[in-house]
């Protein structure tokens, strides 16, 4: 948790030197972003799924050359089939973290911008990781360009709304408060 509050405060760095939006403009992204999210997150799953019945057609021809050549997959290798698995479970896992960041984005507490913030640094990764895996240099330069053109914007609206996240809001129950 120490290392997520240390990126976060050297990406903080960074960004106050940019411009910022106006105020009303952060105020209504930093009230709205949850159901930004929820969108998000309906359409990552939809295709999440679909991506899901190739990978395992894919998975599952790896040792049968002809299946594979009915399903139109062309030089099927074990290491195509790892990239793809690794491909498939990095946008799992931010897709899963973008889920659980909604409804404490709703309820405007910290902890729902920190998921949102741990799925985006797990989509930096997954863009490095899968320019790599690509073992093209075209490729490999085109996905870290369109990457870091995609991952600095959408950093840059998620540290916009920021200071919005500073505080978790405290439950009282009426129970334990003194009247």
């Amino acid at each position: 948790m120490e290392l997520l509050t240390r990126l976060e405060k050297k990406v903080l760095s960074w960004t106050h030197t940019l411009p910022h939006l106006p105020a009303s403009a952060r105020k209504w992204l930093g009230e709205n972003v949850w159901w930004i999210i929820l969108i998000g997150v309906i359409i990552s799953v939809i295709t999440s799924l679909m991506g899901l019945q190739d990978l395992l057609r894919y998975v599952a021809v790896i040792d049968r050359p002809l299946d594979a050549l009915n399903y139109g997959y062309r030089d099927v290798t074990a290491y195509k089939a790892f990239a793809a698995v690794v491909e498939f479970s990095l946008s799992i896992i931010t897709l899963v973290l973008s889920a659980l960041s909604i409804k404490p984005l709703q309820m405007k507490q910290k902890k729902g911008w920190v998921l949102l913030f741990g799925a985006w640094l797990v989509s930096v990764i997954a863009i490095v990781i899968n320019a790599v895996l690509s073992l093209d240099p075209f490729s490999l330069v085109f996905s870290l360009i369109f990457g870091a053109i995609f991952s600095a914007i959408s950093g840059y609206f998620l540290f916009e709304i920021h200071s919005q996240y500073g505080h978790e809001r405290k439950v009282f129950n009426k129970s334990t408060t003194k009247s």
